[in-house]
């Protein structure tokens, strides 16, 4: 436990170390979660074969909470696709006349099957004319009385309250972006602390520790400990800042973002001690440190989502540990466990044994 502590004392007696552990991830984590924290505002495409008086109220109360946009038909596809709308409301012709005459109506809605942002539009049209349809029933066919009760709802004689629900929108993006700031900080203090190993090294302290009692793969389990341990106090406080503090939505529980970012821990730990092996002294390693992870967490879509990325590049990212906890990250703020993500976490394991072998293949060093 010698070394064990001696790490811990050096490693937070180092400002540098202290400011990539803590300052630099709530910096980046403040502006992207603070972002998140505003309103989020629903794009509506309305596409109107009716257009009547009433369907002109329906849009005019979509109006108030959320943008409008009239569109096309042929639209549809290139509107969702590019992002333009976020729902789209097709409005079918004699609409109208079948909701005053107690006849089968609806309306066709059209959204990313993959995003459920929309669906406070969705439950706010839905109300509605849930409400049109009940005051048609009321209205016995006449147009006049449907009319003047539709008008009463409309200015509140009727009130209904609406709220924003939690979506897995540009909020859970937000929180990824933040995660992806938290990743590229534990690459960069995981190399940095790693390199503790280099200093041990120049100065003669890894040579006298071996002339000690101490053997080689203690030395080694008890710098691994402390460099993870480090690790799992940045998580700790980082998440809990994210989450008491900008009340991120985790999932079902914190604790399987925990667990996930735990076994990420093993990758980084991992990859700064093969830095470390195929280093001749800190200069280097800090060369080789700021080429392999800036890249790394570019490819990986730690500072913007992998899905503008070219194909090539996403096949090439699907080859670094960064896309896989990340694509894990989205899962489980989506709802899922660390359980159901059995695959993201069997790659990282693998990409820890790969660098775990890079590390341990220069045992030559240690008998130099």
């Amino acid at each position: 436990m010698i070394i064990f502590m001696s790490n811990l004392k050096r490693i937070f007696k180092n400002k540098g170390n202290l400011m990539m552990m803590f300052i630099f991830p709530i910096i980046f984590i403040t502006f992207t979660m603070s972002i998140s924290m505003g309103e989020i505002k629903i794009t509506v495409g309305i596409i109107d074969n009716d257009k009547t008086k009433f369907t002109q109220m329906l849009i005019d109360h979509i109006e108030k909470t959320n943008t409008v946009r009239y569109l096309d038909e042929a639209d549809i596809k290139k509107t969702l696709v590019d992002s333009d709308a976020d729902y789209i409301m097709v409005i079918n012709k004699n609409f109208t006349s079948n909701i005053i005459q107690n006849k089968e109506s609806f309306i066709k809605g059209y959204s990313i099957k993959e995003s459920n942002i929309s669906l406070p539009a969705k439950y706010n049209i839905e109300n509605f004319i849930n409400a049109a349809k009940n005051i048609g029933i009321a209205s016995k066919g006449n147009e006049a009385i449907f009319y003047k009760g539709l008008t009463d709802y409309s200015q509140g004689s009727v009130s209904a309250a609406y709220k924003s629900v939690k979506t897995n929108g540009n909020k859970s993006s937000n929180i990824l972006r933040g995660l992806g700031f938290l990743i590229m900080s534990m690459i960069f203090l995981s190399n940095n602390i790693a390199r503790l190993i280099l200093e041990d090294k120049r100065n003669k302290t890894f040579y006298r520790i071996f002339s000690s009692p101490i053997s080689p793969r203690n030395y080694m389990l008890q710098n691994v400990f402390s460099f993870f341990g480090v690790l799992l106090i940045q998580l700790v406080l980082i998440f809990s800042i994210m989450k008491f503090i900008f009340h991120a939505d985790f999932g079902s529980s914190i604790l399987n973002i925990l667990g996930l970012y735990a076994i990420f821990s093993l990758v980084c730990v991992s990859l700064g001690i093969a830095i470390t092996s195929i280093s001749k002294d800190t200069r280097q390693a800090g060369a080789i440190n700021t080429f392999i992870t800036t890249p790394m967490c570019m490819l990986g879509g730690c500072f913007w989502s992998r899905d503008i990325m070219p194909d090539i590049l996403r096949k090439i990212g699907d080859f670094v540990p960064t896309s896989w906890v990340l694509k894990a990250s989205e899962k489980i703020i989506n709802g899922d466990t660390i359980f159901s993500v059995g695959t993201e976490i069997s790659i990282l394991l693998l990409f820890t044994l790969v660098f775990i072998l890079l590390g341990s293949w220069k045992k030559a060093d240690v008998a130099k």
